[in-house]
């Protein structure tokens, strides 16, 4: 059955400055780049890049049910086919001139790490049946509008988008298109920072000029505020941990106070805002940066007048997002993946949620994969992250990667003998080195590029 969504050609023709050559006869609902994952009622976007050329596949789509394509040349074939300069700018002035037509209320969070997992959470938290969310992590120049052309406002009150960045002047683009009704900014740490001159305030200019863009509300942790330049008509939210000794019930700017307590089963959560008090319960482990990023939802959500009941339940329904912190148990062995991504931030979490769940003076094997866009400060980062691991005589250190000399310096550092680290060129050599080792725990963490899950052994 055919939704209420679509895309009228004339508009998009509109829109794009780009000219038919001829009208779709069929109606236009999405909008998709790749043919393997072409449905029916779409327009296939013949997007160029170093690797490839999507115009090399406009036949394809035709036969696979597209409405029409979006070219930058003609292809010869019957598909009505709407040209224009640039494909990807095309697709991002469409999502520009949606996104002002949409009602639908738009949470975009952006962050060094930890944004799938905190868009996954608000989602839930605002309630799946109603909220639109990013697709998996898709959030760059082309997943962003690619996300915001698939929100339908017959369906979706709420939409939670995520935006990464990774270079100077990406984010006005992207923030532009969302245009924000809530932004969040979970942290700010040295992923891509040698993109930015290895300048941490760069860095943080850059996210946060999302904010300039944001209609109603912005929320971001205490130490980011003295970056903040104040932008028109937002009520700014600042997330902050308390103590029990000073927990202010009045300032200028809304502070959001928070205090975390461990728990046999998890974590116990205390929110302050003026004179509200709130608890809830994760009934899971997590790393401290996660436990932030979970605050910093459930204020979001407490501010969007949810009922505390209801975000508990919600809580409860929680599964870790694949590959980010999960577990697999795989004949009698425990593997804790979080390998879709790596950068300091984000593996001293990984190394603290592994460390809290695994009892301690059992052996356990770490594979670490180096990380990529820390600049000339790369060396001291990898260093840093293997001088912080806490470890036992008995444990195994698998390195792969551009930076592994660097890790095993850190290691070494820490009077980890030579024995206990093993070097391998390629993920294939690390699976089958994992395959003979008896241990019971391992823990997967680097760059996407190593793709540290394949190398668990199929049980």
């Amino acid at each position: 059955m055919i939704g209420y969504k679509w895309f009228n050609p004339i508009n998009l023709a509109q829109w794009t400055r780009g000219t038919w050559t001829h009208l779709p006869r069929g109606i236009i609902q999405n909008f998709c780049f790749d043919t393997r994952l072409l449905k029916a009622n779409e327009c296939f976007l013949a997007i160029k890049t170093a690797h490839n050329d999507g115009h090399a596949y406009v036949e394809q789509a035709q036969q696979l049910g597209a409405t029409a394509a979006m070219v930058e040349r003609k292809v010869s074939c019957s598909l009505p086919q709407l040209i224009v300069s640039n494909t990807l700018q095309a697709l991002q002035r469409v999502a520009f001139h949606y996104r002002n037509t949409l009602s639908t209320e738009i949470f975009a969070i952006t962050g060094s790490c930890g944004k799938t997992t905190a868009k996954e959470l608000l989602a839930l938290l605002l309630g799946r049946e109603k909220t639109f969310k990013t697709p998996d992590n898709f959030n760059n120049q082309l997943g962003v509008p690619l996300s915001l052309t698939q929100i339908d406002p017959h369906q979706h009150v709420q939409a939670v988008i995520e935006i990464g960045i990774g270079k100077p002047r990406e984010m006005e683009a992207l923030a532009k298109m969302v245009y924000p009704n809530t932004s969040i900014l979970l942290n700010v740490g040295p992923a891509h920072i040698g993109n930015f001159n290895d300048d941490i305030a760069q860095l943080v200019k850059e996210k946060m000029t999302l904010f300039q863009f944001s209609k109603n509300n912005i929320f971001l942790p205490d130490e980011l505020l003295k970056y903040l330049r104040p932008p028109h008509n937002c009520q700014i939210y600042v997330i902050s941990q308390a103590t029990p000794q000073y927990i202010p019930s009045k300032s200028p700017v809304p502070y959001l106070y928070y205090m975390a307590q461990a728990m046999p089963y998890g974590w116990q959560l205390q929110l302050y805002k003026d004179a509200h008090h709130y608890v809830f319960t994760l009934p899971f482990r997590i790393g401290m940066g996660q436990l932030h990023t979970f605050v910093h939802m459930l204020h979001v959500a407490l501010e969007c007048k949810i009922p505390t009941d209801i975000l508990q339940q919600r809580l409860n329904q929680w599964t870790p997002v694949h590959r980010r912190g999960e577990w697999l148990h795989i004949d009698n062995k425990h593997y804790f993946v979080d390998c879709y991504n790596a950068n300091p931030l984000s593996f001293a979490d990984s190394l603290q949620h592994f460390q809290q769940e695994v009892p301690p003076h059992i052996p356990r094997c770490y594979v670490l994969g180096s990380m990529a866009e820390l600049g000339s400060k790369s060396s001291f980062y990898h260093r840093q992250i293997a001088q912080s691991i806490r470890h036992t005589s008995q444990d195994i250190f698998v390195l792969i990667g551009n930076f592994t000399d660097d890790v095993k310096t850190g290691l070494l550092d820490q009077n980890i003998r030579n024995t206990q680290i093993k070097v391998f060129k390629n993920p294939q050599e690390v699976k089958a080195f994992l395959a003979t080792l008896p241990f019971a725990y391992f823990f997967l963490k680097g760059s996407r590029r190593y793709r540290l899950e394949t190398c668990i052994p199929t049980g």
